[in-house]
């Protein structure tokens, strides 16, 4: 999709929003006045309690389609389309090591100051509350996004995320490596690699999805990424359009016996982007998007999803923790903390793209440059 401009535009919309609605679920659901500032608006508080955690549905349907602009594991970019020469385990390692890096360096950096936080605060009298359980093998889980696996806590909300989307990322570029290995015409492979992902994606829909033990694993969460692998890959003309319509009637069956606001966030976030691409069959929708331009705020939120999907539960609670005992005499108050606390989690995490998400980007492109990491 590289001179789709107008499709970024609208993941970037999304992501960016996103990371906004999972910050205020974390509000709602740990600040510790969280009750009394459900008087303001009680609505509203119920709204982003309740349902703003359906919002990482987006981040898993993003996930899947950015997937969908991926080669397979030593492929080099200026290799013609549909030619074919194996790629090697060597060519398999650096793409695992190069997406690996690209989420554990910020994280990482983020648990290294949580953790410290969390530390001083405990030795100078103040329990932020931020986790309940540490240990050594802990920490280890966490260096390889293992800890829901080995039934550890996170020491950070939301960062269950991160495993399950490591969780993808090796399944597929084991699945693109297997097919590029092992199937030299391109369609044939295709085809195999999208039967694959259609199969895993239905079976979590109709089943992993419906058990709460299968959600520290990838199975409870293919259905929504796969959706997003299906529809990059269809906008991008690799398979025929039935197959990502087969595929969402599969998942919209599945409501029909088990209702998952998940999956219909999910499909809600196919559909717009789909609409809203140039290569619509929705002629008014795809003409408004083609002139459609993301303001430079979104565009901002955008830029920093990331870096605010990893400060802001500690930085929440740092804030709320120093605000207290103003927030806690009225419910104005309250609300006005939280509204505090997410302002200085933005701007914390702008300071922490600068300064660790963006150079880490930047030093990873140039490795790929260089060719010593797979892109």
């Amino acid at each position: 999709m590289g001179s789709n401009a107008t499709r970024l535009e609208v993941l970037d919309l999304l992501r960016g929003l996103a990371a906004v609605f999972v910050a205020w679920h974390h509000l709602f659901l740990y600040a510790p006045e969280s009750d009394l500032a459900d008087q303001v608006w009680p609505a509203l508080g119920y709204v982003f309690y309740n349902y703003a955690l359906y919002a990482v549905s987006v981040f898993f349907v993003l996930g899947g389609f950015i997937s969908s602009l991926s080669r397979s594991p030593g492929t080099s970019e200026t290799q013609p389309e549909g030619s074919h020469s194996k790629p090697t385990w060597r060519s398999l390692q650096r793409a695992i090591l190069d997406r690996y890096l690209r989420l554990a360096i910020p994280y990482l950096v983020m648990l290294v100051w949580l953790l410290s936080v969390s530390w001083i605060a405990n030795r100078t009298g103040h329990d932020l509350r931020l986790f309940e359980t540490f240990s050594w093998p802990q920490v280890v889980s966490h260096l390889f996004f293992l800890q829901d696996l080995l039934g550890y806590e996170n020491f950070s909300a939301g960062t269950w995320y991160l495993c399950i989307d490591m969780q993808w990322v090796l399944f597929f570029l084991l699945l693109t490596f297997a097919s590029a290995y092992c199937i030299p015409n391109a369609i044939t492979r295709q085809r195999f690699e999208c039967v694959i992902c259609v199969v895993l994606g239905l079976s979590s829909a109709w089943w992993f999805s419906r058990e709460t033990s299968y959600e520290p694993t990838l199975l409870y969460f293919a259905s929504q990424i796969v959706l997003g692998l299906l529809l990059g890959w269809s906008l991008q003309g690799k398979i025929q359009s039935r197959w990502l319509h087969l595929y969402a009637l599969g998942i919209a069956g599945s409501l029909l016996i088990n209702p998952r606001p998940q999956l219909l966030v999910s499909l809600a976030v196919a559909g717009l982007i789909s609409i809203c691409s140039p290569s619509s069959r929705i002629g008014q929708v795809s003409r408004w998007g083609a002139n459609w331009k993301l303001s430079p705020f979104f565009r901002w939120l955008s830029d920093i999803s990331y870096s605010m999907f990893l400060v802001h539960y500690l930085v929440h609670a740092v804030i709320l923790h120093l605000l207290d005992p103003w927030a806690s005499q009225g419910p104005v108050q309250a609300l006005s903390a939280m509204g505090i606390a997410f302002g200085v989690a933005l701007a914390v995490a702008e300071i922490f793209y600068r300064l660790v998400d963006k150079p880490t980007q930047a030093w990873l492109k140039g490795r790929r440059a260089k060719g010593l990491v797979a892109g």
